[in-house]
Parts: structure tokens; C-alpha cells; sequence
């Protein structure tokens, strides 16, 4: 499912247009963008929690010619699904 499609069943669900539904869910995302900037975890009930988190440097194999490399330490974005989702999911 991508994103138009979800837009379309929301939209259809809370009787909106997709492009007030857009608009929502842009904003949405910047908001989590700002939040997780600034090292703020961000919580959604039932459903998980975001956070930055830091990747140390390591050394890994590129697959493609066996090649040792180095993955400089970066910032990426974790998802830790809730127990209320997991238990969902597992159904």
C-alpha cells in the first residue's frame, strides 16, 4: 500500500478530499521530521514509537566485489513497534 492509497481510504473514510487528507498528513510528517531533529522520540499510541538514533562507524563486506568498507557513523530513524500493535499482528 502506498501512500495515494492510503490518502484515498482515509479520505473516503472521514468523508474529506484527498487533498485535505494530503495536506494533513504533510504537515503530520514535518512536525515528526522537526521532532525527530531535535532528538525527540515520538510515541503513537497502540501503534510504535520513532527515534534518532546514532550508528557507529563499522567496517563491512560490499557484496558485490568482497571488498572491505568502511560505513561511517550516521544518524537513521528507529521503529519499535508497540506491544498493542505486535499482539495485532500476530493474530
Amino acid at each position: 500500500m502506498n501512500e495515494t492509497q492510503i490518502i484515498r481510504q482515509i479520505a473516503k473514510y472521514l468523508f474529506l478530499t484527498n487533498t485535505e487528507v494530503k495536506e494533513t498528513s504533510d504537515y503530520m510528517f514535518d512536525v515528526f521530521i522537526e521532532k525527530l531533529k531535535k532528538g525527540e522520540r515520538i510515541y503513537i499510541r497502540n501503534f510504535g514509537s520513532l527515534a534518532k538514533v546514532k550508528r557507529k562507524e563499522k567496517r563491512v563486506r560490499n557484496i558485490d566485489n568482497g571488498k572491505m568498507i568502511t560505513v561511517p557513523e550516521h544518524w537513521t530513524i528507529e521503529f519499535r513497534p508497540s506491544p498493542a500493535l505486535k499482539e495485532k499482528i500476530n493474530k
